[in-house]
């Protein structure tokens, strides 16, 4: 997964996927798809230096998580996964449940 040097904005790409389900059909096999999304998981655990890895094929294909994920020259630059939680915020009138779309996880190459 190393980065290739940037050449302008043409050059990128971001994909999306949603729930296991490829929105942007140019991407690669699920096979490939598979070992890039792990493989960047395991890159943002190491990163961040967490125990486990919270981003995985098999943890986005059953959720309705979001993964969007950067390119460059065909290679994988950096990745960020989004989804619902439920939070609870104070208000005036006491604890509000909020359901926003937050940042799960996230990744971009030590290269870029």
């Amino acid at each position: 997964m190393k980065a290739a040097p940037g050449s302008g904005m043409n050059a990128h790409r971001t994909s999306s996927f949603m729930g296991g389900k490829r929105v942007d059909q140019n991407s690669s096999s699920d096979e490939k798809l598979t070992e890039i999304v792990d493989r960047m998981g395991e890159a943002s655990a190491k990163a961040q230096k967490l125990p486990q890895v919270i981003t995985t094929t098999s943890r986005l294909f059953t959720s309705d998580n979001k993964v969007f994920m950067r390119t460059h020259q065909n290679k994988v630059i950096g990745f960020i996964k989004t989804g619902r939680r439920n939070l609870f915020c104070h208000t005036a009138g006491g604890m509000k449940e909020i359901k926003p779309i937050c940042v799960l996880d996230f990744y971009v190459h030590e290269s870029c």
